[in-house]
């Protein structure tokens, strides 16, 4: 990121408010190996219920922005729903050290003939501190306003351990997982599977 550049959660937020859908206010954290995480949840207007439009939708919403990684929505013969996200990894900062290296031998003759070289050494470390923001889609605006209204209402220390906040029964406590009466739906049908009447 350039000095004159938003973070990516301010863009990606920014990105989905101008559009005509459901967006909840970012969800910040820190976490273990991040300084910052963010969690944007995002819903459309009229809900998707099928795993390979969520997908389009999902890849529809910020397009000059790379994601760092993806995980699909996959609908699953038992009817349940894996969740799909989008990840944005940035550098916030980044802390060069520049090293002195020299060894005391004690066993040259062995280090030799392991070719192990025993000359100082003069190296730069970096060390970086960076922010991961989730992109989550949610099939319906209900689910993604329950899901948002229970991650603010929680508070998390840098592990990822609850320390403060209400369980949602209806949700898995992943919130990555849908079960079929979550959705409201009754007897689904997922591609390559007819229901039985």
């Amino acid at each position: 990121m350039r000095a004159d550049q938003e973070p990516v959660t301010v863009r990606i937020f920014g990105q989905l408010q101008s559009r005509n859908l459901f967006v909840a206010e970012p969800i910040y954290r820190k976490s273990h190996g991040w300084l910052q995480t963010a969690s944007v949840i995002v819903a459309p207007r009229t809900p998707i219920l099928d795993a390979e439009a969520l997908n389009q939708f999902m890849d529809s919403l910020v397009e000059d922005i790379k994601p760092t990684a993806r995980d699909s929505f996959n609908g699953r013969a038992n009817g349940i729903m894996d969740l799909g996200k989008l990840y944005f990894d940035e550098v916030l900062a980044a802390q060069t050290d520049d090293i002195d290296r020299s060894f005391a031998v004690y066993y040259p003759d062995i280090l030799k003939m392991l070719g192990f070289t025993t000359e100082p050494m003069k190296l730069t470390e970096v060390r970086e501190f960076k922010s991961r923001t989730w992109l989550r889609p949610y099939p319906t605006i209900p689910l993604a306003e329950k899901q948002a209204e229970y991650e603010h209402s929680v508070e998390k220390d840098a592990q990822g351990n609850v320390l403060r906040g209400r369980i949602i029964e209806d949700l898995e406590s992943s919130g990555h997982v849908l079960k079929p009466e979550v959705l409201g739906i009754r007897n689904p049908t997922l591609p390559g599977r007819t229901s039985r009447k």
